[in-house]
């Protein structure tokens, strides 16, 4: 009988038991066979992100001294993270789509580098890599830039974006910027009418949750 404590493939442990397997590749010799989806590598993301965020809602001592310190640098963690989930989620989407002959329009993805269209193709296969991904490796392409995104998905392949509300994802990404270049020195993320918005958990699976929103509706209407 195998061990209990452990999840066993055919070619060894792959994790341990009530252990969620939020990421995989599958390859047969070199060729890739079998990976997550992007809405799959996204949910998974969402899940540890709730699971920290109601730890550090319910779960920290308040005898702790510390406790607020924590939560309000756990929120700030937090809030990249969704801003992380949310750039893997569009970079992974837009490749799925490629790969299943979505592209309506090359030149609109490749209009703000500086390839041609017989040069990125001499790139991709010279990397073993479809085109788009040639260009998301080489960072040609931003998803955190939320204007980018929304020219990419709409533009380059034809799924209407430009109407789903994304006031409360511009202010994720731009707090994403402040909390990485301010080196998590204030518990204030901004000010709404003069009265401080502090980072707090609940703060932050508010954001999740829009974001949340917004990822859905993308995902949605690119599978029609």
């Amino acid at each position: 009988m195998p061990d209990a404590g452990k999840v066993k493939g055919r070619n060894g442990s792959v994790g341990n038991k009530d252990f969620e397997i939020g990421d995989f590749q599958i390859h047969e010799g070199e060729r890739l066979i079998a990976e997550p989806e992007a809405i799959q590598i996204f949910n998974f993301a969402m899940t540890k992100l709730t699971v920290l965020l109601d730890y550090a809602g319910a779960g920290i001592d308040q005898k702790d001294g510390s406790a607020n310190l924590v939560r309000s640098t756990i929120s700030q963690l937090a809030i990249v993270a969704l801003a992380s989930a949310l750039e893997v989620y569009g970079k992974k989407r837009l490749v799925e789509l490629e790969r299943s002959g979505k592209i309506a329009d090359w030149s609109e993805l490749l209009r703000k580098t500086d390839l041609t269209s017989d040069e990125l193709h001499r790139r991709a296969k010279a990397n073993s890599r479809t085109p788009l991904e040639e260009l998301i490796e080489e960072r040609r392409v931003n998803l955190l830039d939320l204007d980018e995104f929304g020219r990419l998905f709409e533009r380059g392949c034809g799924i209407r974006v430009s109407d789903i509300p994304r006031k409360e994802v511009y202010r994720l990404l731009a707090l994403r910027k402040e909390i990485i270049h301010g080196g998590l020195r204030s518990a204030t993320l901004y000010c709404d009418d003069g009265i401080p918005v502090f980072a707090t958990p609940s703060k932050a699976k508010e954001l999740a949750n829009l974001v949340e929103g917004f990822v859905r509706t993308v995902h949605e209407r690119s599978v029609c």
